[in-house]
């Protein structure tokens, strides 16, 4: 650092600290600014990040990181090739498993079921897989609250089908429990059943038992127990998971499967894995991964991001005007000594440094206190939570509606960095104008009336 940049910065600093304080109340009014600012974008932005990830972990605790489905009904078929049977699955299983990235492959059954226990009964989605594959999904074995995760025919009472696990708000919902007994019905029979109400309503009063009669040798429920109840995933605690061959019975697919889920090494790589199946993959048989299931999910999380991000830099940007409005006082406070080192030689960039590096300074100071702060109240978010709980007796940040217990948080050092460098950026590009005014000052002018 050159003598004359030296001379610069010491007078920069001198104007920060008057001679009878240890720092001007106007410096600490806009370094506080800065502060806040950057606080408040850290803990939104880490809380908004905290969301994101805890969605992803939601998604990935139960659904597959591939989902390999069957479009061979929707799709064009060459006339010189033969259309791709939808039950051989089989095939499409093989090719899959041979795939570099992929570590486990299962098939599934989705669909809608009317769950009936006697009391509240429940229309609820459906994941039917093979009792070999319950342990590919076993995040949600952690998750289990009571019984256990268990779809085997072990001894299973003579009167059911099969066992069942069913989420917390299912089982609420039914008031059942593990070891309850449900009823489970195809949504044709819901059909069949709707169909001979409307067509009863037009029947003889005699005639109306043969009709419900005949419905009921057509609809054939299954009987099925409560193995578990698994909580803890508030996007997917309504459904329910049973044997794949129920489920196939059920949604009469005839040996078919609605897909494939595939698990890969690595869930954020799953986009690489898909281009791989896409060349191995038979006639009609198409991946999608979780990213793109829930493209718009996370599209819109982080449109909110981005424009929480935009709406609160104006926090920074109001403390860079109040920054650049201490800036100004200063120089009409200095002019007179601003007369005096030009009067002696000073040349115009140096007397513009040291405003510059007053803004400096203060961007400086206020980024990294701001940091500070913001890493702190976010470290101490549930705490501080509770803290105004109590004071004001209202609780925030429900658990009933969010569906966690704790307010998430991740904090993207890159984020951090772009609050830091952008706060500091504008509290120097707003000391500009005072600059320059004082590096214009005439000495003349600001000695006359002395």
């Amino acid at each position: 650092m050159t003598a004359a940049n030296k001379i610069s910065l010491f007078l920069a600093l001198r104007y920060l600290k008057p001679k009878r304080t240890f720092v001007s109340v106007i410096t600490v009014i806009s370094i506080l600014g800065v502060t806040l600012g950057v606080a408040v974008l850290i803990l939104v932005m880490s809380v908004m990040a905290g969301f994101e990830q805890e969605i992803k972990n939601s998604v990935l605790g139960f659904e597959p990181h591939i989902e390999v489905g069957d479009n061979s009904g929707f799709m064009a078929i060459p006339e010189d090739q033969a259309a791709p049977q939808p039950s051989d699955w089989f095939t499409a299983l093989e090719v899959a498993t041979e795939v570099e990235g992929v570590s486990d492959v299962f098939p599934y059954v989705d669909g809608l079921v009317f769950l009936d226990a006697g009391e509240n009964p429940a229309a609820v989605g459906v994941r039917s897989v093979r009792q070999e594959d319950q342990g590919k999904v076993q995040k949600l074995t952690g998750m289990i609250d009571e019984g256990a995760f268990d779809l085997s025919d072990v001894d299973l009472p003579d009167d059911c089908d099969g066992r069942i696990v069913v989420g917390r708000q299912t089982a609420d919902r039914m008031r059942i429990g593990p070891g309850s007994i449900i009823t489970a019905y195809a949504p044709n029979n819901v059909g069949e059943i709707v169909r001979a109400i409307k067509e009863a309503e037009d029947k003889p009063e005699d005639e109306r038992g043969d009709l419900m009669d005949e419905v009921e040798s057509l609809v054939l429920p299954y009987q099925l127990q409560v193995a578990g109840v698994f909580g803890g995933n508030f996007h997917y605690d309504q459904i329910a998971l049973m044997p794949l061959h129920i489920g196939q019975e059920i949604f009469e697919t005839r040996g078919a499967v609605t897909g494939l889920g595939i698990l890969t090494d690595d869930a954020y790589r799953a986009g690489e894995v898909k281009e791989r199946l896409l060349e191995v993959l038979p006639l009609g048989w198409f991946p999608q991964t979780w990213m793109e299931k829930h493209e718009t999910w996370f599209a819109t999380i982080r449109s909110e991001r981005d424009m929480m991000l935009f709406v609160l830099f104006m926090i920074v940007l109001v403390a860079a005007f109040c920054t650049m409005n201490t800036m100004i006082t200063v120089t009409v406070q200095k002019r007179r000594e601003i007369g005096i080192i030009t009067a002696l030689g000073a040349r115009v960039s140096q007397v513009m440094w040291i405003f510059l590096g007053q803004g400096m300074v203060v961007g400086i100071f206020g980024a990294l206190t701001g940091v500070g702060t913001g890493l702190l109240v976010v470290a101490l978010r549930n705490q501080i939570r509770s803290f105004v709980s109590n004071v004001f007796r209202r609780e925030i940040f429900s658990e009933e509606i969010y569906g966690i217990s704790a307010i998430p948080a991740k904090v993207l050092w890159s984020d951090v960095a772009l609050i830091a460098g952008g706060a500091f950026l504008l509290c120097a590009i707003a000391s500009l104008i005072p600059a320059y005014m004082a590096a214009r000052t005439d000495p003349a002018k600001a000695l006359r009336n002395d």
